[in-house]
């Protein structure tokens, strides 16, 4: 694990002590059995002929620093809905990525759409905690979760009736995923280790996952419609997209844009 990733969990395992502080188990769960039913995640990804748009609100990231600091939350996950996104990924880690809690919230109020909550899950009390929040889906990151740890957690969030995208970035998180026997996977072309991106890790692992029983999504570095031609063509089903479009002011638009190319409405360039 480097720097950066050691960081990062010491950073979440102080959060989530101090949370457990604040509330328990029991009432989390109490609070999970008040809120509305779970929307099917993964099958809102599967376009017969297509591939499907996650968009994400992501306001900072650590390779990108500040990307927007939206004004009207709530307006842009309309926006994201209107313009034909499948489902919506929203960051609720704070220090790196100005996520917050409250956005899912206000998230699970503004849309119908299936949302996934995206954090660095490194403790059973999260997946309860996400389902109290009014997620559907949870980022399980493999290299966070190795061997048997990943298998315990994906259990976990099925006894809270949650989805879970497993991340992968190379052939051993892949070969951990697989052990697991998750059904949703997600290619993440941005190197953890260095944060750089690199497109061909998605044209590398995708064709390895097998296509019987499994929805494949890829993350990170998308910048152009015309890119998700070739995603499907290696096998993806769908695209996760955050910095493209909050960085764009129209972002209806920007969503619409990329909801076309998936049907194939945009040709691939060479």
């Amino acid at each position: 694990m480097t720097d950066f990733l050691d960081e990062v969990v010491a950073r979440t395992q102080q959060r989530v002590e101090a949370q457990k502080k604040q509330v328990g188990l029991p009432q989390l769960r109490k609070r999970f059995r008040d809120t509305e039913p779970v929307r099917p995640f993964s099958k809102a990804l599967m376009r017969r002929g297509g591939i499907s748009l996650i968009a994400e609100l992501k306001q900072a990231s650590p390779s990108a620093g500040v990307i927007r600091q939206e004004s009207n939350i709530e307006q842009r996950i309309r926006a994201y809905t209107r313009g034909g996104a499948a489902a919506l990924s929203i960051l609720t880690e704070e220090y790196y990525f100005h996520g917050s809690p409250h956005v899912l919230e206000a998230a699970r109020r503004q849309t119908t759409l299936p949302l996934l909550r995206k954090d660095f899950i490194i403790d059973p009390y999260q997946i309860d905690e996400s389902r109290s929040m009014g997620a559907d889906a949870i980022l399980l990151i493999a290299t966070l979760l190795p061997d048997a740890r990943l298998k315990e957690f994906l259990m976990l969030a099925r006894a809270a009736n949650l989805e879970a995208l497993v991340e992968v970035h190379d052939e051993n998180d892949l070969e951990n995923a697989l052990s697991a026997e998750a059904t949703l996977i997600g290619v993440n072309n941005r190197n953890l280790r260095t944060l750089r991106v690199d497109i061909s890790t998605a044209k590398h692992l995708v064709p390895l996952i097998p296509k019987k029983g499994k929805t494949v999504v890829v993350e990170s570095g998308i910048k152009d419609p015309s890119e998700l031609a070739r995603f499907q063509q290696w096998g993806a089903h769908a695209v996760l997209i955050g910095e493209t479009l909050m960085r764009n002011p129209d972002p209806e638009a920007i969503v619409r844009s990329f909801v076309q190319a998936g049907r194939g409405k945009v040709k691939t360039r060479d």
